[in-house]
């Protein structure tokens, strides 16, 4: 008699001879509960079962590849839930509950085989226990409960192993490859493919996919290429040739551009003018501009002037209709901010640069009709206060970035008088602070407070601290110390 395991009794069933449903719509119709007499008499006279997936969302993944099995057997979810070894290839399947109805698919390799079954609704695997007539029989692997799982993001995880997956990755990488306006890097692509410089990096050509040069794989075979571009389905890393020689030897796009040229013999080999030599030092420069990791590019339009906000990480840059129009003032406040300096650009290329960001980042915020700059100082002046960090000593809060916060006074928060003065100083906004303090009239009670710093006497704005609704108050702890 076959015995079920008891981690899947609450499934539903089906009969089988071999792998075969012996009685027909057993989707629907003819599958059975555990404690259905007519499948115990069943299980007593027969030695195969079958496992109806889909139901109470049930899908099970069948491998049919060694290689990834040994992968998927690190991964935290595959390795920690019920598994069954099968009596043929002697593979696993892997049992989950997903979160959703779970559709059944598969990956193909190169040749189109099958490596993975993902059986979902309309779909059966035989069960632990169940013995072929060759006498193999399936058995548990891991007894443990079967976990469940999120359906997307298990097929996310599995679709990487799907060669039609890695053509259409290699196929994007393509048109995402390095631009190829420069003579020089067309002249490298033409005398260097990807399978060269795997060769010089001494990972193996005799596959593809092959070892990923960049972690180490028990398989072998998780990077795909191109003569022209590659991709790794278990870290990620793609691109082109460019990419893979930056990424490898940890270097930048020049640098790389420049060692190609050494190692190729290019410099000897390829003749340019001056100008085709200023215009490919100013592409090349263009390259440090778009690794820029842009946020956003706000324009505020008012009856008086625009003003253009380019945001970056942790900080933005702002600009004028007249700094806007070369990349000086940009660069000189993007190094203030980052202490990197980024090489000049011709001013097409700026321009062309400014409309894409202004394209893929862009929005137009429009107070000409009813709002004037006062508007605009006084929303950047409280976004910006709002996001500072509350200290509770006076000589902190002299710093950008600081507010100060007195237990004593707990329905206030104050703002040097300096601090405020560097919000308009950096936003480019002409307003003196006895003007500003009338702007923020309803934000502020009564005058200016005076407090001793050091051996100054600084002045803080004291803002109502319930006009600033996003501002956390952390008081630290203080230990009490027992005599």
């Amino acid at each position: 008699m076959i015995e079920i395991p008891q981690k899947i009794r609450k499934f539903r069933f089906i009969k089988t001879k071999e792998k075969i449903p012996i009685e027909t719509d057993w989707v629907n119709k003819n599958n059975y509960d555990y404690d259905n007499t007519t499948y115990s008499s069943y299980l007593k006279t027969n030695t195969t079962y079958g496992v109806l997936c889909g139901l109470s969302n049930l899908i099970v993944i069948d491998l049919d590849n060694k290689e990834i099995q040994e992968e998927l057997m690190q991964d935290e979810e595959f390795k920690n839930t019920f598994i069954v070894k099968t009596a043929g290839s002697g593979l696993y399947h892997f049992y989950f509950i997903a979160n959703k109805p779970p559709k059944s698919f598969k990956c193909l390799d190169a040749d189109k085989n099958t490596i993975l079954d993902a059986q979902g609704l309309g779909k059966q695997v035989i069960g632990a226990g169940s013995t072929l007539t060759n006498g193999r029989m399936y058995s548990v692997v891991q007894d443990v409960p079967i976990k469940t799982i999120d359906y997307d993001k298990l097929k996310h995880k599995l679709s990487k192993y799907d060669y039609n997956k890695l053509e259409n990755k290699l196929r994007e990488q393509k048109t995402n490859s390095t631009p190829s306006e420069d003579p020089l890097v067309i002249q490298i692509k033409q005398k260097m493919k990807i399978k060269d410089l795997l060769g010089d990096l001494g990972i193996t050509t005799r596959k593809n996919p092959t070892d990923c040069p960049f972690h180490s794989s028990k398989g072998g075979k998780c990077f795909s290429y191109t003569d022209e571009v590659f991709f790794c389905f278990h870290c990620d890393e793609k691109g082109d040739l460019f990419h893979l020689y930056q990424k490898y030897h940890n270097v930048d796009f020049i640098t790389a551009k420049n060692r190609l040229i050494k190692e190729l013999g290019l410099n000897k080999e390829l003749k340019i003018t001056k100008k085709e030599e200023k215009s490919i030092k100013s592409k090349e420069a263009l390259e440090s501009y778009k690794e820029i990791d842009l946020n956003k590019f706000v324009i505020y339009k008012s009856k008086d002037e625009t003003i253009y906000k380019l945001f970056i990480s942790n900080f933005f840059i702002t600009l004028t209709p007249d700094t806007i129009l070369g990349s000086g003032d940009f660069r000189k406040k993007f190094f203030n901010e980052t202490g990197r300096l980024l090489n000049g650009i011709d001013t097409s290329d700026w321009i062309d640069l400014i409309n894409n960001w202004m394209t893929e980042k862009g929005q137009m915020i429009d107070h000409t009709k009813d709002v004037n700059t006062d508007s605009i100082i006084l929303e950047t002046v409280i976004s910006e206060v709002q996001h500072f960090a509350v200290v509770f000593d006076p000589l902190e809060s002299t710093i950008y970035g600081r507010m100060l916060y007195i237990k004593e006074e707990p329905n206030f928060i104050y703002v040097c008088n300096k601090v405020i003065d560097i919000i308009l100083r950096k936003n480019q906004f002409k307003m003196n602070l006895s003007k500003l303090r009338v702007l923020l009239d309803e934000h502020l009670e009564g005058k200016s407070k005076v407090f001793r710093v050091g051996k100054e006497i600084k002045r803080f704005f004291r803002f109502r601290l319930e006009m600033l609704p996003e501002v956390i108050i952390e008081i630290p702890e203080v230990e009490s110390i027992d005599n």
